[in-house]
């Protein structure tokens, strides 16, 4: 239930301010440099930070795998039949309006 929704439920039960309510969770053990104070609004957590290491080799396997990917796909479309499929029906009309062109040249000459 989200804050806003406790803070009226309990408002509403009695006259006075609420009470802070314990977390659900117990607290995380933090060194002192990193325990909560006055801007605990910002603090977070859940939030944790890595190494720079870890995250470079997330990252770089990430964009591995999306230029393999892309690589797979560019190959599959370069053996598919689809371009040389329509590389034929473009000859085919071409030559049909050619061959109409030329009929349409062959009756209006005699005249």
């Amino acid at each position: 239930m989200p804050r806003w929704k406790e803070r009226l439920l309990l408002a509403g039960t009695s006259g006075c301010s609420p009470q802070p309510r314990p977390p659900p969770w117990p607290a995380p053990l933090l060194p002192p440099q990193l325990q909560p104070n006055m801007n605990s609004q910002y603090f977070r957590p859940e939030v944790l930070a890595c190494e720079t290491s870890e995250l470079k080799s997330f990252w770089e396997k990430t964009i591995e795998k999306q230029t393999q990917h892309l690589e797979a796909e560019k190959h599959r479309k370069q053996r598919s039949a689809l371009d040389k499929l329509r590389n034929e029906w473009r000859e085919r009309l071409e030559k049909r309006l050619k061959m109409l062109q030329e009929q349409d040249e062959k009756e209006e000459s005699p005249k």
